[in-house]
């Protein structure tokens, strides 16, 4: 059974507010163990979990170095999302039931997730 996703009044291309995202942002690694990856003070990196599609929505979760999950809930109902996915996060084999979930070849995979000055998510993009 299927849960069903948060109402959202307003802008219908706007994402539901990140949970914890103050502290997310605080506690997230600036380098990896094997690489150093610059970022900006408004990014986080994140290594990528897991995907849920619903109808007009998709969930992304990823995971902190803390072990913190961070949950990116993208509006799918409109033609350009506020937030900027890459196209390869989600499973596209043509032979799935059912709605797509993560991309098995991305999950485990570092991300970078860029943040505007309200702390909302403006890009999910590959690091590195």
């Amino acid at each position: 059974m299927a849960c069903k996703p948060k109402e959202h009044k307003g802008d219908p291309r706007a994402v539901l507010p990140v949970e914890n995202k103050d502290s997310i942002a605080q506690e997230a690694p600036k380098e990896d163990d094997n690489q150093k990856i610059e970022l900006k003070d408004n990014q986080i990196l994140v290594k990528y979990e897991s995907a849920t599609v619903y109808a007009g929505m998709t969930d992304y979760f990823f995971k902190t170095a803390n072990g913190k999950t961070l949950k990116i809930s993208v509006s799918t109902i409109m033609d350009e999302p506020s937030v900027k996915v890459p196209d390869n996060l989600l499973d596209d084999d043509p032979n799935l039931e059912g709605p797509p979930s993560a991309h098995p070849k991305q999950v485990g995979k570092q991300f970078i997730i860029s943040f505007d000055s309200k702390k909302q998510p403006l890009e999910i993009a590959p690091a590195g």
